[in-house]
């Protein structure tokens, strides 16, 4: 059961850091309890319930991990859609609701959870922040590839360069934090 790159994220550092707490963020716990399941049920991987999109959501998660752990010591912000969820949902998404729902999720949902979790990342001696880009976010790539992204690509691409920027401000805010950008495996267009 391969759940994509934050699937593989939580499988690798639950067997490569066995002194970490594992959080797997999901919106459906049944499902995130699958997944930790697949990966051989390690014992320092929960899912916790988290739909950055829902304030509430986000505010329930915030202080389950303050009752539990005290501090989050890595921050991984891979949460995000290309508006490919949007199919089904509408007759058809118009480009501007897709513009906005990728936008929400990648670049704003993000930056709320991020800024509700200064505080936890704050307790840690290492506090970590990683967002996870997208190697065709990469305005100079595009430059020297002399190729567009595919039109139904361009949200995507735009939020992931957009969230290039926040790990900038990031570091910069934040100098005490180790903020950087992980772009995932390289995407074959």
């Amino acid at each position: 059961m391969s759940l994509g790159i934050g699937y593989e994220i939580v499988k690798s550092l639950a067997f490569l850091r066995s002194d970490y707490q594992v959080l797997l963020g999901c919106r459906d716990t049944s499902k995130g309890e699958r997944a930790v399941s697949s990966m051989g049920a390690p014992s320092n991987v929960n899912p916790i319930q988290l739909d950055i999109t829902d304030d509430q959501s986000v505010d329930n998660c915030v202080k389950a991990i303050e009752q539990h752990f005290g501090r989050v010591d890595v921050l991984i912000n891979n949460a995000g859609t290309a508006g490919k969820d949007l199919v089904g949902t509408e007759l058809e998404p118009t480009r501007r609701q897709v513009w906005q729902h990728v936008y929400n999720v990648n670049v704003i949902s993000t930056e709320v959870f991020t800024q509700r979790l200064i505080p936890l990342l704050e307790q840690s001696k290492d506090p970590r922040i990683i967002f996870v880009s997208a190697e065709i976010a990469s305005i100079g790539k595009i430059l020297q590839s002399k190729q567009p992204n595919e039109p139904q690509l361009v949200p995507f691409c735009s939020s992931k360069a957009a969230i290039n920027m926040m790990t900038v401000d990031y570091a910069m805010r934040y100098p005490h934090f180790k903020a950087t950008e992980l772009p995932p495996p390289t995407t074959r267009r």
